[in-house]
């Protein structure tokens, strides 16, 4: 096997388990800091690596995309989203990214921005003078509205509670099961833990059957979004749970990282008055144009979000695990070792991105970030289905909000963060609006 690349290294790797756990952005920073583009280590009996530099993965997703199955923590993931798509392997994935890929049309996109739109003026209509907002609260339940009416076709309002309240309690028991063995049967331990997992992957089978029946009972009509598309494709038992999966995926995916991203876009806008203030002029030359039209004309407004996303990353890392010998970097590594790269550390890299850690949108008008340097939606073969729908839906409602109101923060400037499965703020962000424009009649 050769000389491996440098990394931390301790007995059986419990030092790097401890670390990763409690501290994985560090870990990772830490990683890339002291032993630069290809790191290894080990997590208990298995070889992992880091890689660090816009080469490597472009090597790791792009070059040799398709010859990895999905990292531990996806793996784990099907305990509670069974294998849709963002959990799938080849050619499981290529197949139901075939039949998906209709609804990500960017006509279709399209068509959702007037949802998006509807949805958008709803939220912002319910703020208040000088009243604190809760700002990631408010951006779970916009875009649970906006994923409930676009892609399922139903009211998932409420039902915010339940499904807020397993996407806190699963995501981060997923990612900690990684770093414990057996983890599949302490899952079904009776445990307090356990038990609330349990209770958490219950409520959203609720839901999710109820979104199927719903399809199901119009006869997989078109209007019933992901699961009506779905069901007119195939029938039986199997099929069926298949359908399941896929709604839960576009379910925690589609609602739970684009709040995170608005939540950070808000954040960084409130504490960067020349950014809200040239948002709200870019919103009010284009208020007048249809939903989909206006998206195209808000181009420093997307700008804010991309270097939102650049600086916070709502998914901070990725990983994959070998299924054949291959090599990375040069270097050869073994069936069933774990390639880790992240999002955080490529992006906060001063030599692909000047100054890193300053907020500047401008970056991303001039076309100047290297090609592989900034993924917040991955890359390649597995590169987010959804995407498209991200960008209009983040772009028009942060538009919609910092085009009606003043936003001054509450809370710290400087969020502590929470990196489980997703990148949030460890404690609520609160935001203080006041009007700037008056609502439209």
């Amino acid at each position: 096997m050769g000389v491996a690349p440098d990394g931390p290294r301790s007995p059986f790797g419990l030092r790097e388990i401890v670390r990763f756990r409690r501290d994985p952005l560090g870990f990772v920073s830490d990683n890339a800091r002291r032993y630069g583009d290809l790191v290894s280590f080990r997590l208990g009996r298995g070889a992992a690596y880091q890689v660090n530099h816009p080469d490597l993965v472009r090597e790791l997703l792009v070059t040799h995309g398709v010859d990895h199955a999905r990292g531990p923590v996806m793996q784990r993931a099907r305990t509670l989203m069974g294998t849709g798509l963002l959990t799938a392997d080849d050619p499981l994935h290529a197949e139901q990214r075939r039949k998906l890929q209709p609804l990500f049309h960017r006509d279709r996109i399209a068509e959702y921005a007037q949802t998006i739109d509807a949805a958008a003026r709803a939220a912002a209509d319910d703020w208040r003078d000088d009243e604190p907002i809760d700002v990631r609260a408010a951006m779970l339940q916009l875009s649970l509205d906006i994923v409930g009416r676009s892609l399922f076709g139903t009211n998932l309002k409420n039902d915010g509670r339940r499904i807020a309240e397993a996407v806190n309690t699963s995501l981060p028991m997923l990612m900690d099961a990684v770093f414990l063995p057996w983890s599949d049967r302490l899952l079904r331990l009776p445990l307090p833990p356990m038990r609330r997992f349990r209770g958490a992957m219950a409520d959203l089978d609720d839901v999710i059957d109820r979104i199927v029946r719903e399809a199901e009972g119009a006869n997989g009509a078109d209007t019933c979004g992901i699961a009506g598309w779905l069901l007119q494709t195939g029938s039986g038992a199997a099929w069926r749970r298949q359908v399941r999966d896929e709604c839960v995926t576009f379910l925690l995916a589609g609602h739970e990282t684009v709040a995170n991203a608005l939540t950070f876009a808000l954040l960084l806008v409130a504490t960067h008055a020349a950014a809200a203030d040239r948002i709200a002029a870019e919103a009010e030359g284009a208020r007048a144009c249809p939903p989909a039209d206006r998206f195209e004309r808000l181009s420093y407004t997307r700008a804010v979000l991309a270097e939102s996303m650049r600086l916070y990353p709502p998914v901070w890392i990725l990983a994959r695990t070998l299924k054949t010998a291959s090599t990375i970097g040069g270097h050869p590594v073994a069936p069933g070792d774990v390639i880790f790269v992240s999002q955080w550390v490529v992006q906060r890299d001063a030599r692909f991105f000047a100054d890193p850690l300053r907020f500047v949108p401008e970056r991303f008008l001039e076309s100047t970030v290297p090609k592989h340097a900034y993924f917040p939606f991955g890359a390649g073969s597995r590169q987010c289905i959804g995407e498209g729908f991200a960008w209009m839906e983040g772009t028009l409602a942060l538009a919609e909000f910092v085009g009606r109101w003043r936003l001054s923060l509450v809370s710290e400037a400087t969020p502590r963060l929470t990196a489980s499965v997703t990148l949030r703020p460890a404690a609520p962000v609160r935001i203080r609006v006041t009007t700037r424009r008056a609502a439209p009649r």
